[in-house]
């Protein structure tokens, strides 16, 4: 096709860089968030993160997920989760996430047990996975 007048070009390149950089400032707070377990925070940083990419990024949607999740959004969590779990079914953080907000809300526990129990399996050492799927098998489904 036609490429647009240098003028035109330029003034893209510009909105492009301002949006990488909101990008970056907004991963950069939402990642800050979720270590100080400021999941209100987080889950601010989120929503305006999908809003501004496709929404499939699986980090994205898994710790948006997560933050929901401890947030009590359990109808949320366990849609955003469910989706980081369509794009990468084998990752333990994934299947974790999935397996953890289900339990929280108490909706399929046999559903939550199966995706720990995976998590687990993927993960051995990963004690956060054992403390959720200690505390799933102990809600008894």
């Amino acid at each position: 096709g036609k490429r647009p007048e240098r003028g035109h070009g330029s003034l893209w390149i510009a909105a492009r860089q301002l949006q990488a950089q909101a990008l970056g400032r907004d991963l950069a707070d939402a990642d800050a968030a979720m270590r100080a377990a400021n999941w209100a925070g987080a889950a601010q940083a989120y929503r305006r993160i999908m809003a501004s990419t496709d929404g499939r990024n699986v980090l994205v949607l898994n710790n948006f997920a997560y933050a929901q999740s401890m947030l009590g959004n359990h109808a949320e969590a366990i849609d955003l989760a469910d989706r980081a779990l369509k794009l990468a079914p084998d990752n333990p953080s994934v299947l974790d996430t999935a397996g953890f907000a289900r339990l929280r809300a108490g909706k399929d526990l046999a559903t939550a047990k199966s995706l720990l129990r995976r998590a687990a399996q993927q993960a051995p050492q990963n004690s956060a996975i054992r403390a959720h799927l200690a505390e799933a098998e102990r809600a008894g489904a």
